[in-house]
């Protein structure tokens, strides 16, 4: 590489041209270029020093205020070098014991009612301030697949188990974003929503209920484990074709047996 007088200079003027600053380039680097930076699961030994690095930074209970950088600074020093958004991942998904897991309590699903109506289904991160122990991924998992007024909550169709069952067939397994979608636009869907519509069920518009990703896989899986019953049931039944061997070669009947031993 260049290492003249003049290298300095093309590297600033590459900075210059990009329109990033130093400490940009620096975040960034740090961020997602550093080899040095661990990448990698979370190991238990690097889970206590976080913990230990927040609880210094909470100076016991006398400032709420996290300094991410300072507790990324402290693990370095300890030889765990992570990220600040890193470290701050790590604790607010994880590590931090006011965070609640597992099934949501009715006063739990009013507050993030409320305050989904205050901030609108896209601030999630503000939503979650008004729901102690919950993060703002967590909170839109539950309104998203829960609480949302427009989700169609009915029975599912024949109408729609076909269209989902080409959708998935068109996307495959673990699409369940874009078969959800599909679906929603599918005829069959619209089909299945007026019928509620009609029956005065949900108190939503024709248009706003839909199935989600969600429910598109919980169903699929209900439809898959039907299948394979009938299917159990079918091959441990009391019929000669018991196994596939049956199905390619067929026994004989009684009569067709005796012909083998006809003269030709």
């Amino acid at each position: 590489g260049n290492t003249g007088p003049g290298a300095g200079g093309a590297g600033r003027d590459q900075l210059t041209a990009v329109k990033r600053t130093a400490f940009e380039c620096l975040v960034h680097y740090q961020r997602t270029l550093n080899p040095a930076l661990c990448p990698g699961e979370w190991r238990a030994a690097e889970d206590e020093a976080l913990t230990e690095a927040v609880a210094f930074q909470l100076g016991g209970g006398f400032t709420t205020a996290v300094s991410w950088p300072h507790v990324s600074a402290r693990l370095g020093d300890r030889g765990f070098p992570r990220a600040t958004s890193q470290c701050r991942e790590r604790w607010t998904k994880s590590l931090d014991p006011r965070l609640r897991k597992g099934r949501w309590s009715s006063t739990e699903e009013r507050r993030l009612f409320l305050a989904v109506r205050t901030h609108g289904p896209g601030c999630f991160a503000e939503v979650a301030r008004h729901v102690p122990g919950r993060d703002g991924h967590a909170c839109y998992e539950k309104w998203t697949n829960v609480l949302a007024p427009h989700l169609n909550r009915g029975e599912w169709s024949h109408e729609e188990d076909q269209a989902l069952a080409k959708l998935v067939e068109a996307h495959g397994l673990g699409k369940w974003g874009a078969v959800a979608r599909g679906l929603a636009s599918s005829q069959a869907a619209q089909a299945a929503q007026a019928a509620q519509a009609a029956q005065g069920e949900g108190g939503s518009s024709l248009k706003e209920l839909v199935r989600t990703d969600d429910m598109c896989k919980r169903r699929w899986a209900k439809l898959r484990k039907t299948e394979v019953e009938r299917h159990k049931k079918v091959r441990h039944s009391a019929t000669p074709y018991t196994s596939i061997s049956h199905f390619l070669h067929p026994p004989l009947s009684p009569s067709l047996q005796d012909a083998r031993a006809w003269p030709k």
